[in-house]
Order: C-alpha cells, then sequence, then structure tokens
C-alpha cells in the first residue's frame, strides 16, 4: 500500500502504478483505493515512525537519530544505504603517497587521493587489497578515511602515547607512523584483538610498540611501570553503537534497540574515568567514537568536563590544520558519510592543565 501510495502521490497514473505493483491486475478503483488509504496512513505517522520505516530501524534506533540528526537523519540514512567505499592509508613508516600509489596502479589497483586524509588514497572500483604486494610489504593499511583523521586528530608527539582501547589496532599503527618516536602502549581488554594488531604491527615495521591486557576493572598490572601522570596522549576510541559504520554493518539497524543504547554512555564515561589519571600535565585526552549519537558524544564529553575541572577543550588551533576546518566551535570534529564521504565518527580533545 505505502508503495502503491508513493508511486501515486509522486504523479504516476493508477494504469501505470498498477503495472508496477506487486499484485499486477487490479482493477483501478481498488488500485485507488488502496493508494488513498497509503497516503492517509503515512501522514499519520510521526516523524520517528517514518524514519523507522524508511531505514528498516528499530524504533529506538529511529528515535535516537532523529534526537541527534533531527531532519539531516534522513539525509544520513540514505548515505548510509550506499556502499562504503575503499580507503587505504600509506605507512609513512615505509614509503610515500607517491611511490605507494605508482606501485598499487602496476599492479592494477587504481586508486586517488581521499578528499581529507593528506595520507589516504581512495580505491577506484573492485580490487584485491589483501592480495596486494603494497599490503603485503606493509605500505598500505586499509582504513576508512575518517579513522585516519581520528588519529590525525591525536597529533601525537615524543613520549608516551597510550592507546586505550586498541582493539584490532588500525588507529595504534597510523599513530605510530605519525610519531615514530613516541612510545607507544596500546591496551585493550581483549586478548585476541591485541595479538591481531602485533602481526599487523611487525607488517607495518611498528617496533615502538608494548601491548599490555586488561582486567575490565581494576588498576594496571603491576609488572609494568604505571602510565599514571606520564602520557603525553591517551586516545580513548571507546566502544559504542557504531552508528555511523551503518553502511558498513546494517544489521546494527535492528540490533541496536533500547537496553543497547542507554547502556553506553556509563560505559564509555568509565573508560573515560580510568583513562584520566594517566594524562600528563599539558598532556591531552581524545576521546572518539564511531557514534553519531549524542547521548555517546556530546553528552559524556561534558558530564566529564563537569566533573573533572583540571581539563579543558583542546582549541582548535591546536588541532591538526587540516581538521580546523571541520571542527565546530569547541574543537570537536564530526564526521558523517552525508557531509564528508566518511563513516560516523566524534572527536573532542581535551587538555589537561599543567600543575602550578
Amino acid at each position: 500500500m505505502r508503495w502503491l501510495g508513493w508511486l501515486v502521490g509522486q504523479g504516476l497514473p493508477p494504469a501505470e502504478a498498477d503495472a508496477q505493483s506487486l499484485e499486477p491486475g487490479l482493477p483501478y478503483e481498488r488500485v485507488v483505493d488502496r493508494s488513498l488509504a497509503a497516503q492517509a496512513l503515512c501522514r499519520s505517522l510521526t516523524r520517528v515512525e517514518a524514519l523507522a520505516i524508511h531505514g528498516g530501524l528499530s524504533s529506538a534506533l529511529a528515535a535516537a537519530l532523529d534526537a541527534s540528526l533531527g531532519e539531516r537523519a534522513l539525509d544520513f540514512l540514505c548515505a548510509s544505504a550506499e556502499r562504503a567505499p575503499i580507503d587505504l592509508r600509506v605507512n609513512l613508516l615505509r614509503t610515500t603517497v607517491k611511490r605507494a600509489r605508482a606501485i598499487l596502479e602496476g599492479e592494477g589497483i587504481h586508486v586517488e587521493p581521499t578528499p581529507l586524509s593528506k595520507i589516504g588514497l581512495r580505491v577506484r572500483g573492485r580490487a584485491n587489497i589483501v592480495g596486494s604486494r603494497a599490503y603485503r610489504d606493509g605500505l598500505i593499511e586499509i582504513q576508512d578515511e575518517g579513522s585516519q583523521l581520528v588519529a590525525q586528530a591525536v597529533r601525537p608527539e615524543a613520549g608516551l602515547v597510550v592507546d586505550l582501547c586498541a582493539g584490532a589496532g588500525g588507529k595504534t599503527l597510523a599513530l605510530a607512523a605519525q610519531a615514530p618516536e613516541a612510545s607507544l602502549l596500546a591496551a585493550d581488554v581483549r586478548g585476541g584483538a591485541l595479538g591481531q594488531l602485533e602481526r599487523r604491527a611487525r607488517r607495518a615495521g611498528v617496533r615502538q610498540l608494548r601491548t599490555l591486557r586488561l582486567a575490565a576493572d581494576g588498576g594496571w598490572p603491576s609488572e609494568i611501570v604505571s602510565p599514571v601522570g606520564r602520557a603525553s596522549r591517551v586516545l580513548v576510541d571507546a566502544p559504542c553503537t557504531g552508528t555511523g559504520t551503518l553502511r558498513r554493518h546494517p544489521e546494527h539497524r535492528l540490533r541496536l534497540d533500547g537496553p543497547a543504547i542507554a547502556a553506553m554512555p556509563a560505559l564509555q564515561a568509565s573508560i573515560l574515568q580510568r583513562a584520566a589519571p594517566l594524562v600528563a600535565p599539558g598532556g591531552r585526552l581524545v576521546y572518539a567514537t564511531c557514534s553519531v549519537l549524542d547521548l555517546e558524544n556530546h553528552q559524556v564529553v561534558d558530564d566529564f568536563l563537569s566533573a573533572h575541572q583540571e581539563f579543558t577543550p583542546t582549541p582548535a588551533l591546536d588541532l591538526p590544520a587540516a581538521l580546523r576546518p571541520l571542527c565546530d566551535e569547541r574543537g570537536r570534529l564530526e564526521l558523517r558519510p552525508e557531509i564528508h564521504g566518511t563513516d560516523g565518527f566524534f572527536v573532542a580533545s581535551l587538555t589537561r592543565a599543567r600543575e602550578g
């Protein structure tokens, strides 16, 4: 009924609408009757109900997207229904962007520069990236352009850099390539993911990396020198709903129900609480998610700042030049597929006050 109603509502004559219906041969009078009923039904829906129907979403996810994006939610869902591009990050520890592109082109893999990341290449068409020489030799990593920009927002420097939710390490390896002089500590509660990171690090030629499996609760293991108060940068790439990656994970559209969404902010706040003491005076705590929901992004950061007066937002001028135009007045970065062509990401950089 909704399909027929839409066809007639767009000005298609009933006979043509009938020809495209799932039940060809219906009398035109019945087609018109059904179409009018469908239009009346559509008019009776709330904006959230219409969003859920259009996007194939759980009611809870539709409500959360509407609360965060408002009328822009439909554009976001349309972009999230498209095929995501294959983006590559050039590993500057092993090569240059120019040379990596030449090697890929020589293997018949056609690429072009990514619009925002200066170290990214976007694949045109289909290609066996993992089977390429460039991948096997560690010259490139498969990484969405938005994820590359998250790592660039950290702006690592010499000293201790901690990736507290490292997982399989896509952003960890990007940090290592940006600051070869830094000492990297990649920590996570998932031992299997850290094992994958170690294998990837060997292929990428990353040597300044230590991995550490953490208990879900508690302090730092006694066998390591405590990083508390020593890190110049701490990245918290927090577990989240993943709403920014719906085009890669369409199953989230229905799996993300009310309890799954509601549980995230408390988890994210607890990880930030654990990360805060690691930051050295004058250092930065960078909070990131691949979500577009305010309750996981701005609200979590605002609550953290209210409880931790020693942290203040990092001015946008202290971020990499390429990111400054993308930040809001608070220096927070929001990336979305319908605007930037990347997965959806959120980044907030917070600076710890210097002592005295």
